[in-house]
């Protein structure tokens, strides 16, 4: 017998003198030892709009192991990014913000484990307080007068104040590219 569950099996006995006698019955085995699975360590990652979502490769569990079997693994991803399924995480679109992922291991008797980790997915151009200086206008939906850069401003030595973060994101994201955050 091997694994768990419930085995039919048959028992003969033989007395000394030759008689037999057989009957049939019930074994069920027991194990009670979970598996093991081992989580990557967290990632921080930076994207740019336009786009704040991020696919994430690379995500699958670095060991997993039982005393019997060999287990099934399947995730649970709370947070930003909500959904679930079976074998690797590797390959969903994770959303902007913080997001768990659980990796949980079954053995063939049911016995279980879990390990989890954090992506964190971070969405902007110039991280606020990272540029200052006077020369940028703010004017977030482009609806009046001058957007953008003064005429004296030097795009290969960038700075930004609180309002660039407020700019038009398709504007953040060309001087995102411009001075080379991108």
């Amino acid at each position: 017998m091997s694994g768990c569950g419930i085995f039919q099996v048959s028992l003969t006995v033989e007395d000394l003198c030759g008689n037999k006698s057989t009957c049939n019955a019930e074994v069920q085995t027991i194990e009670t030892v979970p598996p093991t699975i081992v989580c990557p360590a967290n990632k921080t990652i930076s994207v740019y709009p336009p786009d704040c979502s991020l696919k994430v490769d690379s995500i699958k569990w670095l060991s997993v192991s039982d005393n019997c079997s060999i287990p099934t693994v399947s995730y649970q991803i709370s947070g930003a990014t909500q959904t679930s399924g079976i074998k690797d995480a590797s390959g969903v679109l994770f959303n902007q913000g913080v997001s768990t992922v659980t990796y949980i291991a079954t053995d063939a008797c049911g016995n279980t484990a879990s390990c989890s980790f954090i992506i964190t997915i971070n969405c902007g151009c110039c991280p606020q307080g990272s540029i200052q200086g006077p020369n940028m206008i703010s004017n977030p939906d482009f609806s009046t007068g001058i957007s953008g850069f003064n005429s004296d401003y030097n795009i290969l030595n960038p700075t930004c104040t609180p309002d660039f973060i407020m700019l038009n994101p398709a504007f953040r994201f060309l001087v995102c590219a411009l001075i080379g955050i991108v």
